[in-house]
């Protein structure tokens, strides 16, 4: 890909404004499934390594890291519903969100709520 230093730019900025935008809404009580997100920009999926990679590095939640990578997914042809779940109170609570296909321990966590592309 012709520039890969803008295109990655792009893609880390807009990653960035989303995630930003989906905590804001949250924390104002928008459920997930009804929030808006910037547009994502038109670049190969190729820079979806630079948008999971930005979502790591800052203090997004993974119901935010999620929501964000859905949106990217979506615009990509790649629909993937994010699941939510929970530990037994007797283990600890503790919840979790993750995209389909994800590999990050979700087999201890009960599903509670899927939330569709």
């Amino acid at each position: 890909m012709k520039h890969s230093f803008f295109w990655r730019v792009r893609a880390a900025s807009w990653t960035i404004r989303s995630a930003s935008s989906a905590r804001r809404q949250l924390k104002r009580g928008v459920p997930p499934d009804a929030l808006t997100l910037p547009s994502v920009p038109k670049l190969s999926s190729e820079a979806t390594v630079v948008v999971r990679r930005v979502t790591r590095l800052f203090d997004n939640t993974c119901l935010e890291r999620a929501l964000v990578l859905q949106r990217w997914y979506a615009a990509h042809g790649q629909a993937k519903p994010i699941y939510v779940g929970v530990t037994a109170p007797l283990t600890g609570f503790r919840a979790h969100a993750w995209l389909e296909g994800e590999e990050s321990g979700q087999e201890s966590f009960t599903e509670l709520l899927k939330i569709e592309a």
